[in-house]
């Protein structure tokens, strides 16, 4: 699976999140939104790893969906945090596209 499907999924993903969120009208969420919202993270937590794998790096989704759930001391704070970190791979994939683009014209050019 490319880099480009594993960053845009993420993204999508953030984006189906945030949509739930959105319609969150009152609390405490009902069992219904909680599993979606858990659904959501999990789908979230599979292409980051898909990312990370790709850049050589080897996470475990359920290790850093634990971990920011138990950081997050509400369900705002982990999204801003899961945003945060989502624009921070966004700026990583720019950058090795952009050196993997330099290599490419280098060879083409030979």
């Amino acid at each position: 699976m490319a880099l480009n499907h594993r960053a845009i999924g993420l993204a999508n993903e953030l984006g189906e999140l945030s949509e739930i969120i959105v319609k969150i009208k009152k609390l405490p969420i009902n069992n219904s939104k909680r599993i979606n919202i858990i659904e959501e993270l999990g789908d979230m937590c599979w292409y980051l790893a898909g990312v990370a794998r790709f850049l050589g790096q080897d996470i475990k989704p359920k290790k850093v969906l634990q971990y920011q759930i138990h950081n997050a001391s509400d369900l705002h704070q982990l999204i801003t945090k899961m945003a945060i970190q989502i624009g921070k791979i966004t700026e990583i994939i720019k950058d090795f596209e952009n050196k993997q683009t330099k290599v490419n014209e280098l060879f083409d050019s030979t």
